[in-house]
């Protein structure tokens, strides 16, 4: 099919029951990929899991090239990598590798790794090899874009890209929020390879016909980065709304 004018968007599923279905409301509803963990929630507790790679099963529902265009993978983000005990983090590495490598073998187009914090010094030491290992894969650092708790996270991001360097395979997927950005962090983010612009169904408001609109903040926002092309994903609760009608309003916003 040709590409559209518009926007390019995802849609987030945060543990869909089935990969399938998931895939199905995600391509009816005019959606280009499905974001979703790599690991179903359902497997992460269970210490049996190097045996049986139970998760692995999945990989039979669905065609290689649908892995390969269509699902960008999310790595766990409870995975204790900077821990100071070494038995806890060699755990979180064993698991985060695991992670990886099934990706690979899945070949997925991108992975989303969190940045929650400013040291992720092992973190990024393990998907810098990931990077020059895997020829296809891109990864998307996923950070907020405004301040939060833990200090900026534009410092973690830079501190990760400097400890991850491989040109063009390393971008970013900002998390939007309702403040406005002022111009200089704006300008900061501008310079930066954004991949992606993560939206929350809940910054939606209704307008008077009953369809899903962006505050004028955020509208701004999206428009700020719109010589940069980024895609758009989706996440959240359907908030009573076709999941349509927001793909529908981004791609016209993008026109």
């Amino acid at each position: 099919s040709m590409k559209r004018s518009g926007a390019s968007c995802g849609l987030s599923f945060t543990c869909p029951p089935e990969i399938f279905s998931a895939l199905q409301v995600t391509t009816e509803s005019g959606y280009d990929f499905m974001v979703t963990p790599i690991v179903h929630p359902r497997f992460r507790a269970r210490s049996d899991i190097k045996r049986n790679y139970a998760f692995t099963r999945s990989d039979l529902i669905l065609s290689s090239s649908e892995w390969n265009s269509l699902v960008v993978g999310v790595v766990s983000r409870h995975l204790s990598l900077e821990s100071p005990n070494v038995g806890v983090r060699r755990d979180a590495e064993d698991a985060l590798q695991r992670e990886l490598n099934f990706a690979s073998h899945l070949g997925l187009p991108a992975i989303m790794v969190s940045l929650t914090q400013e040291n992720n010094v092992n973190l990024s030491r393990i998907m810098y090899s990931f990077m020059l290992k895997s020829s296809h894969t891109q990864v998307w650092i996923r950070v907020p874009i405004n301040q939060s708790k833990g200090g900026d996270p534009w410092h973690w991001w830079d501190n990760f890209r400097g400890n991850a360097n491989t040109e063009k395979k390393l971008n970013l997927a900002l998390v939007l929020d309702k403040e406005a950005l002022d111009e200089q962090k704006l300008k900061r983010w501008q310079g930066e390879p954004v991949k992606s612009l993560i939206i929350s169904t809940s910054f939606f408001l209704i307008n008077k016909k009953g369809y899903p609109v962006l505050p004028r903040s955020l509208q701004n926002t999206l428009r700020a980065f719109y010589a940069i092309r980024p895609q758009f994903i989706i996440e959240g609760r359907n908030m009573g709304q076709d999941m349509t009608f927001y793909q529908q309003y981004l791609d016209h916003l993008y026109r």
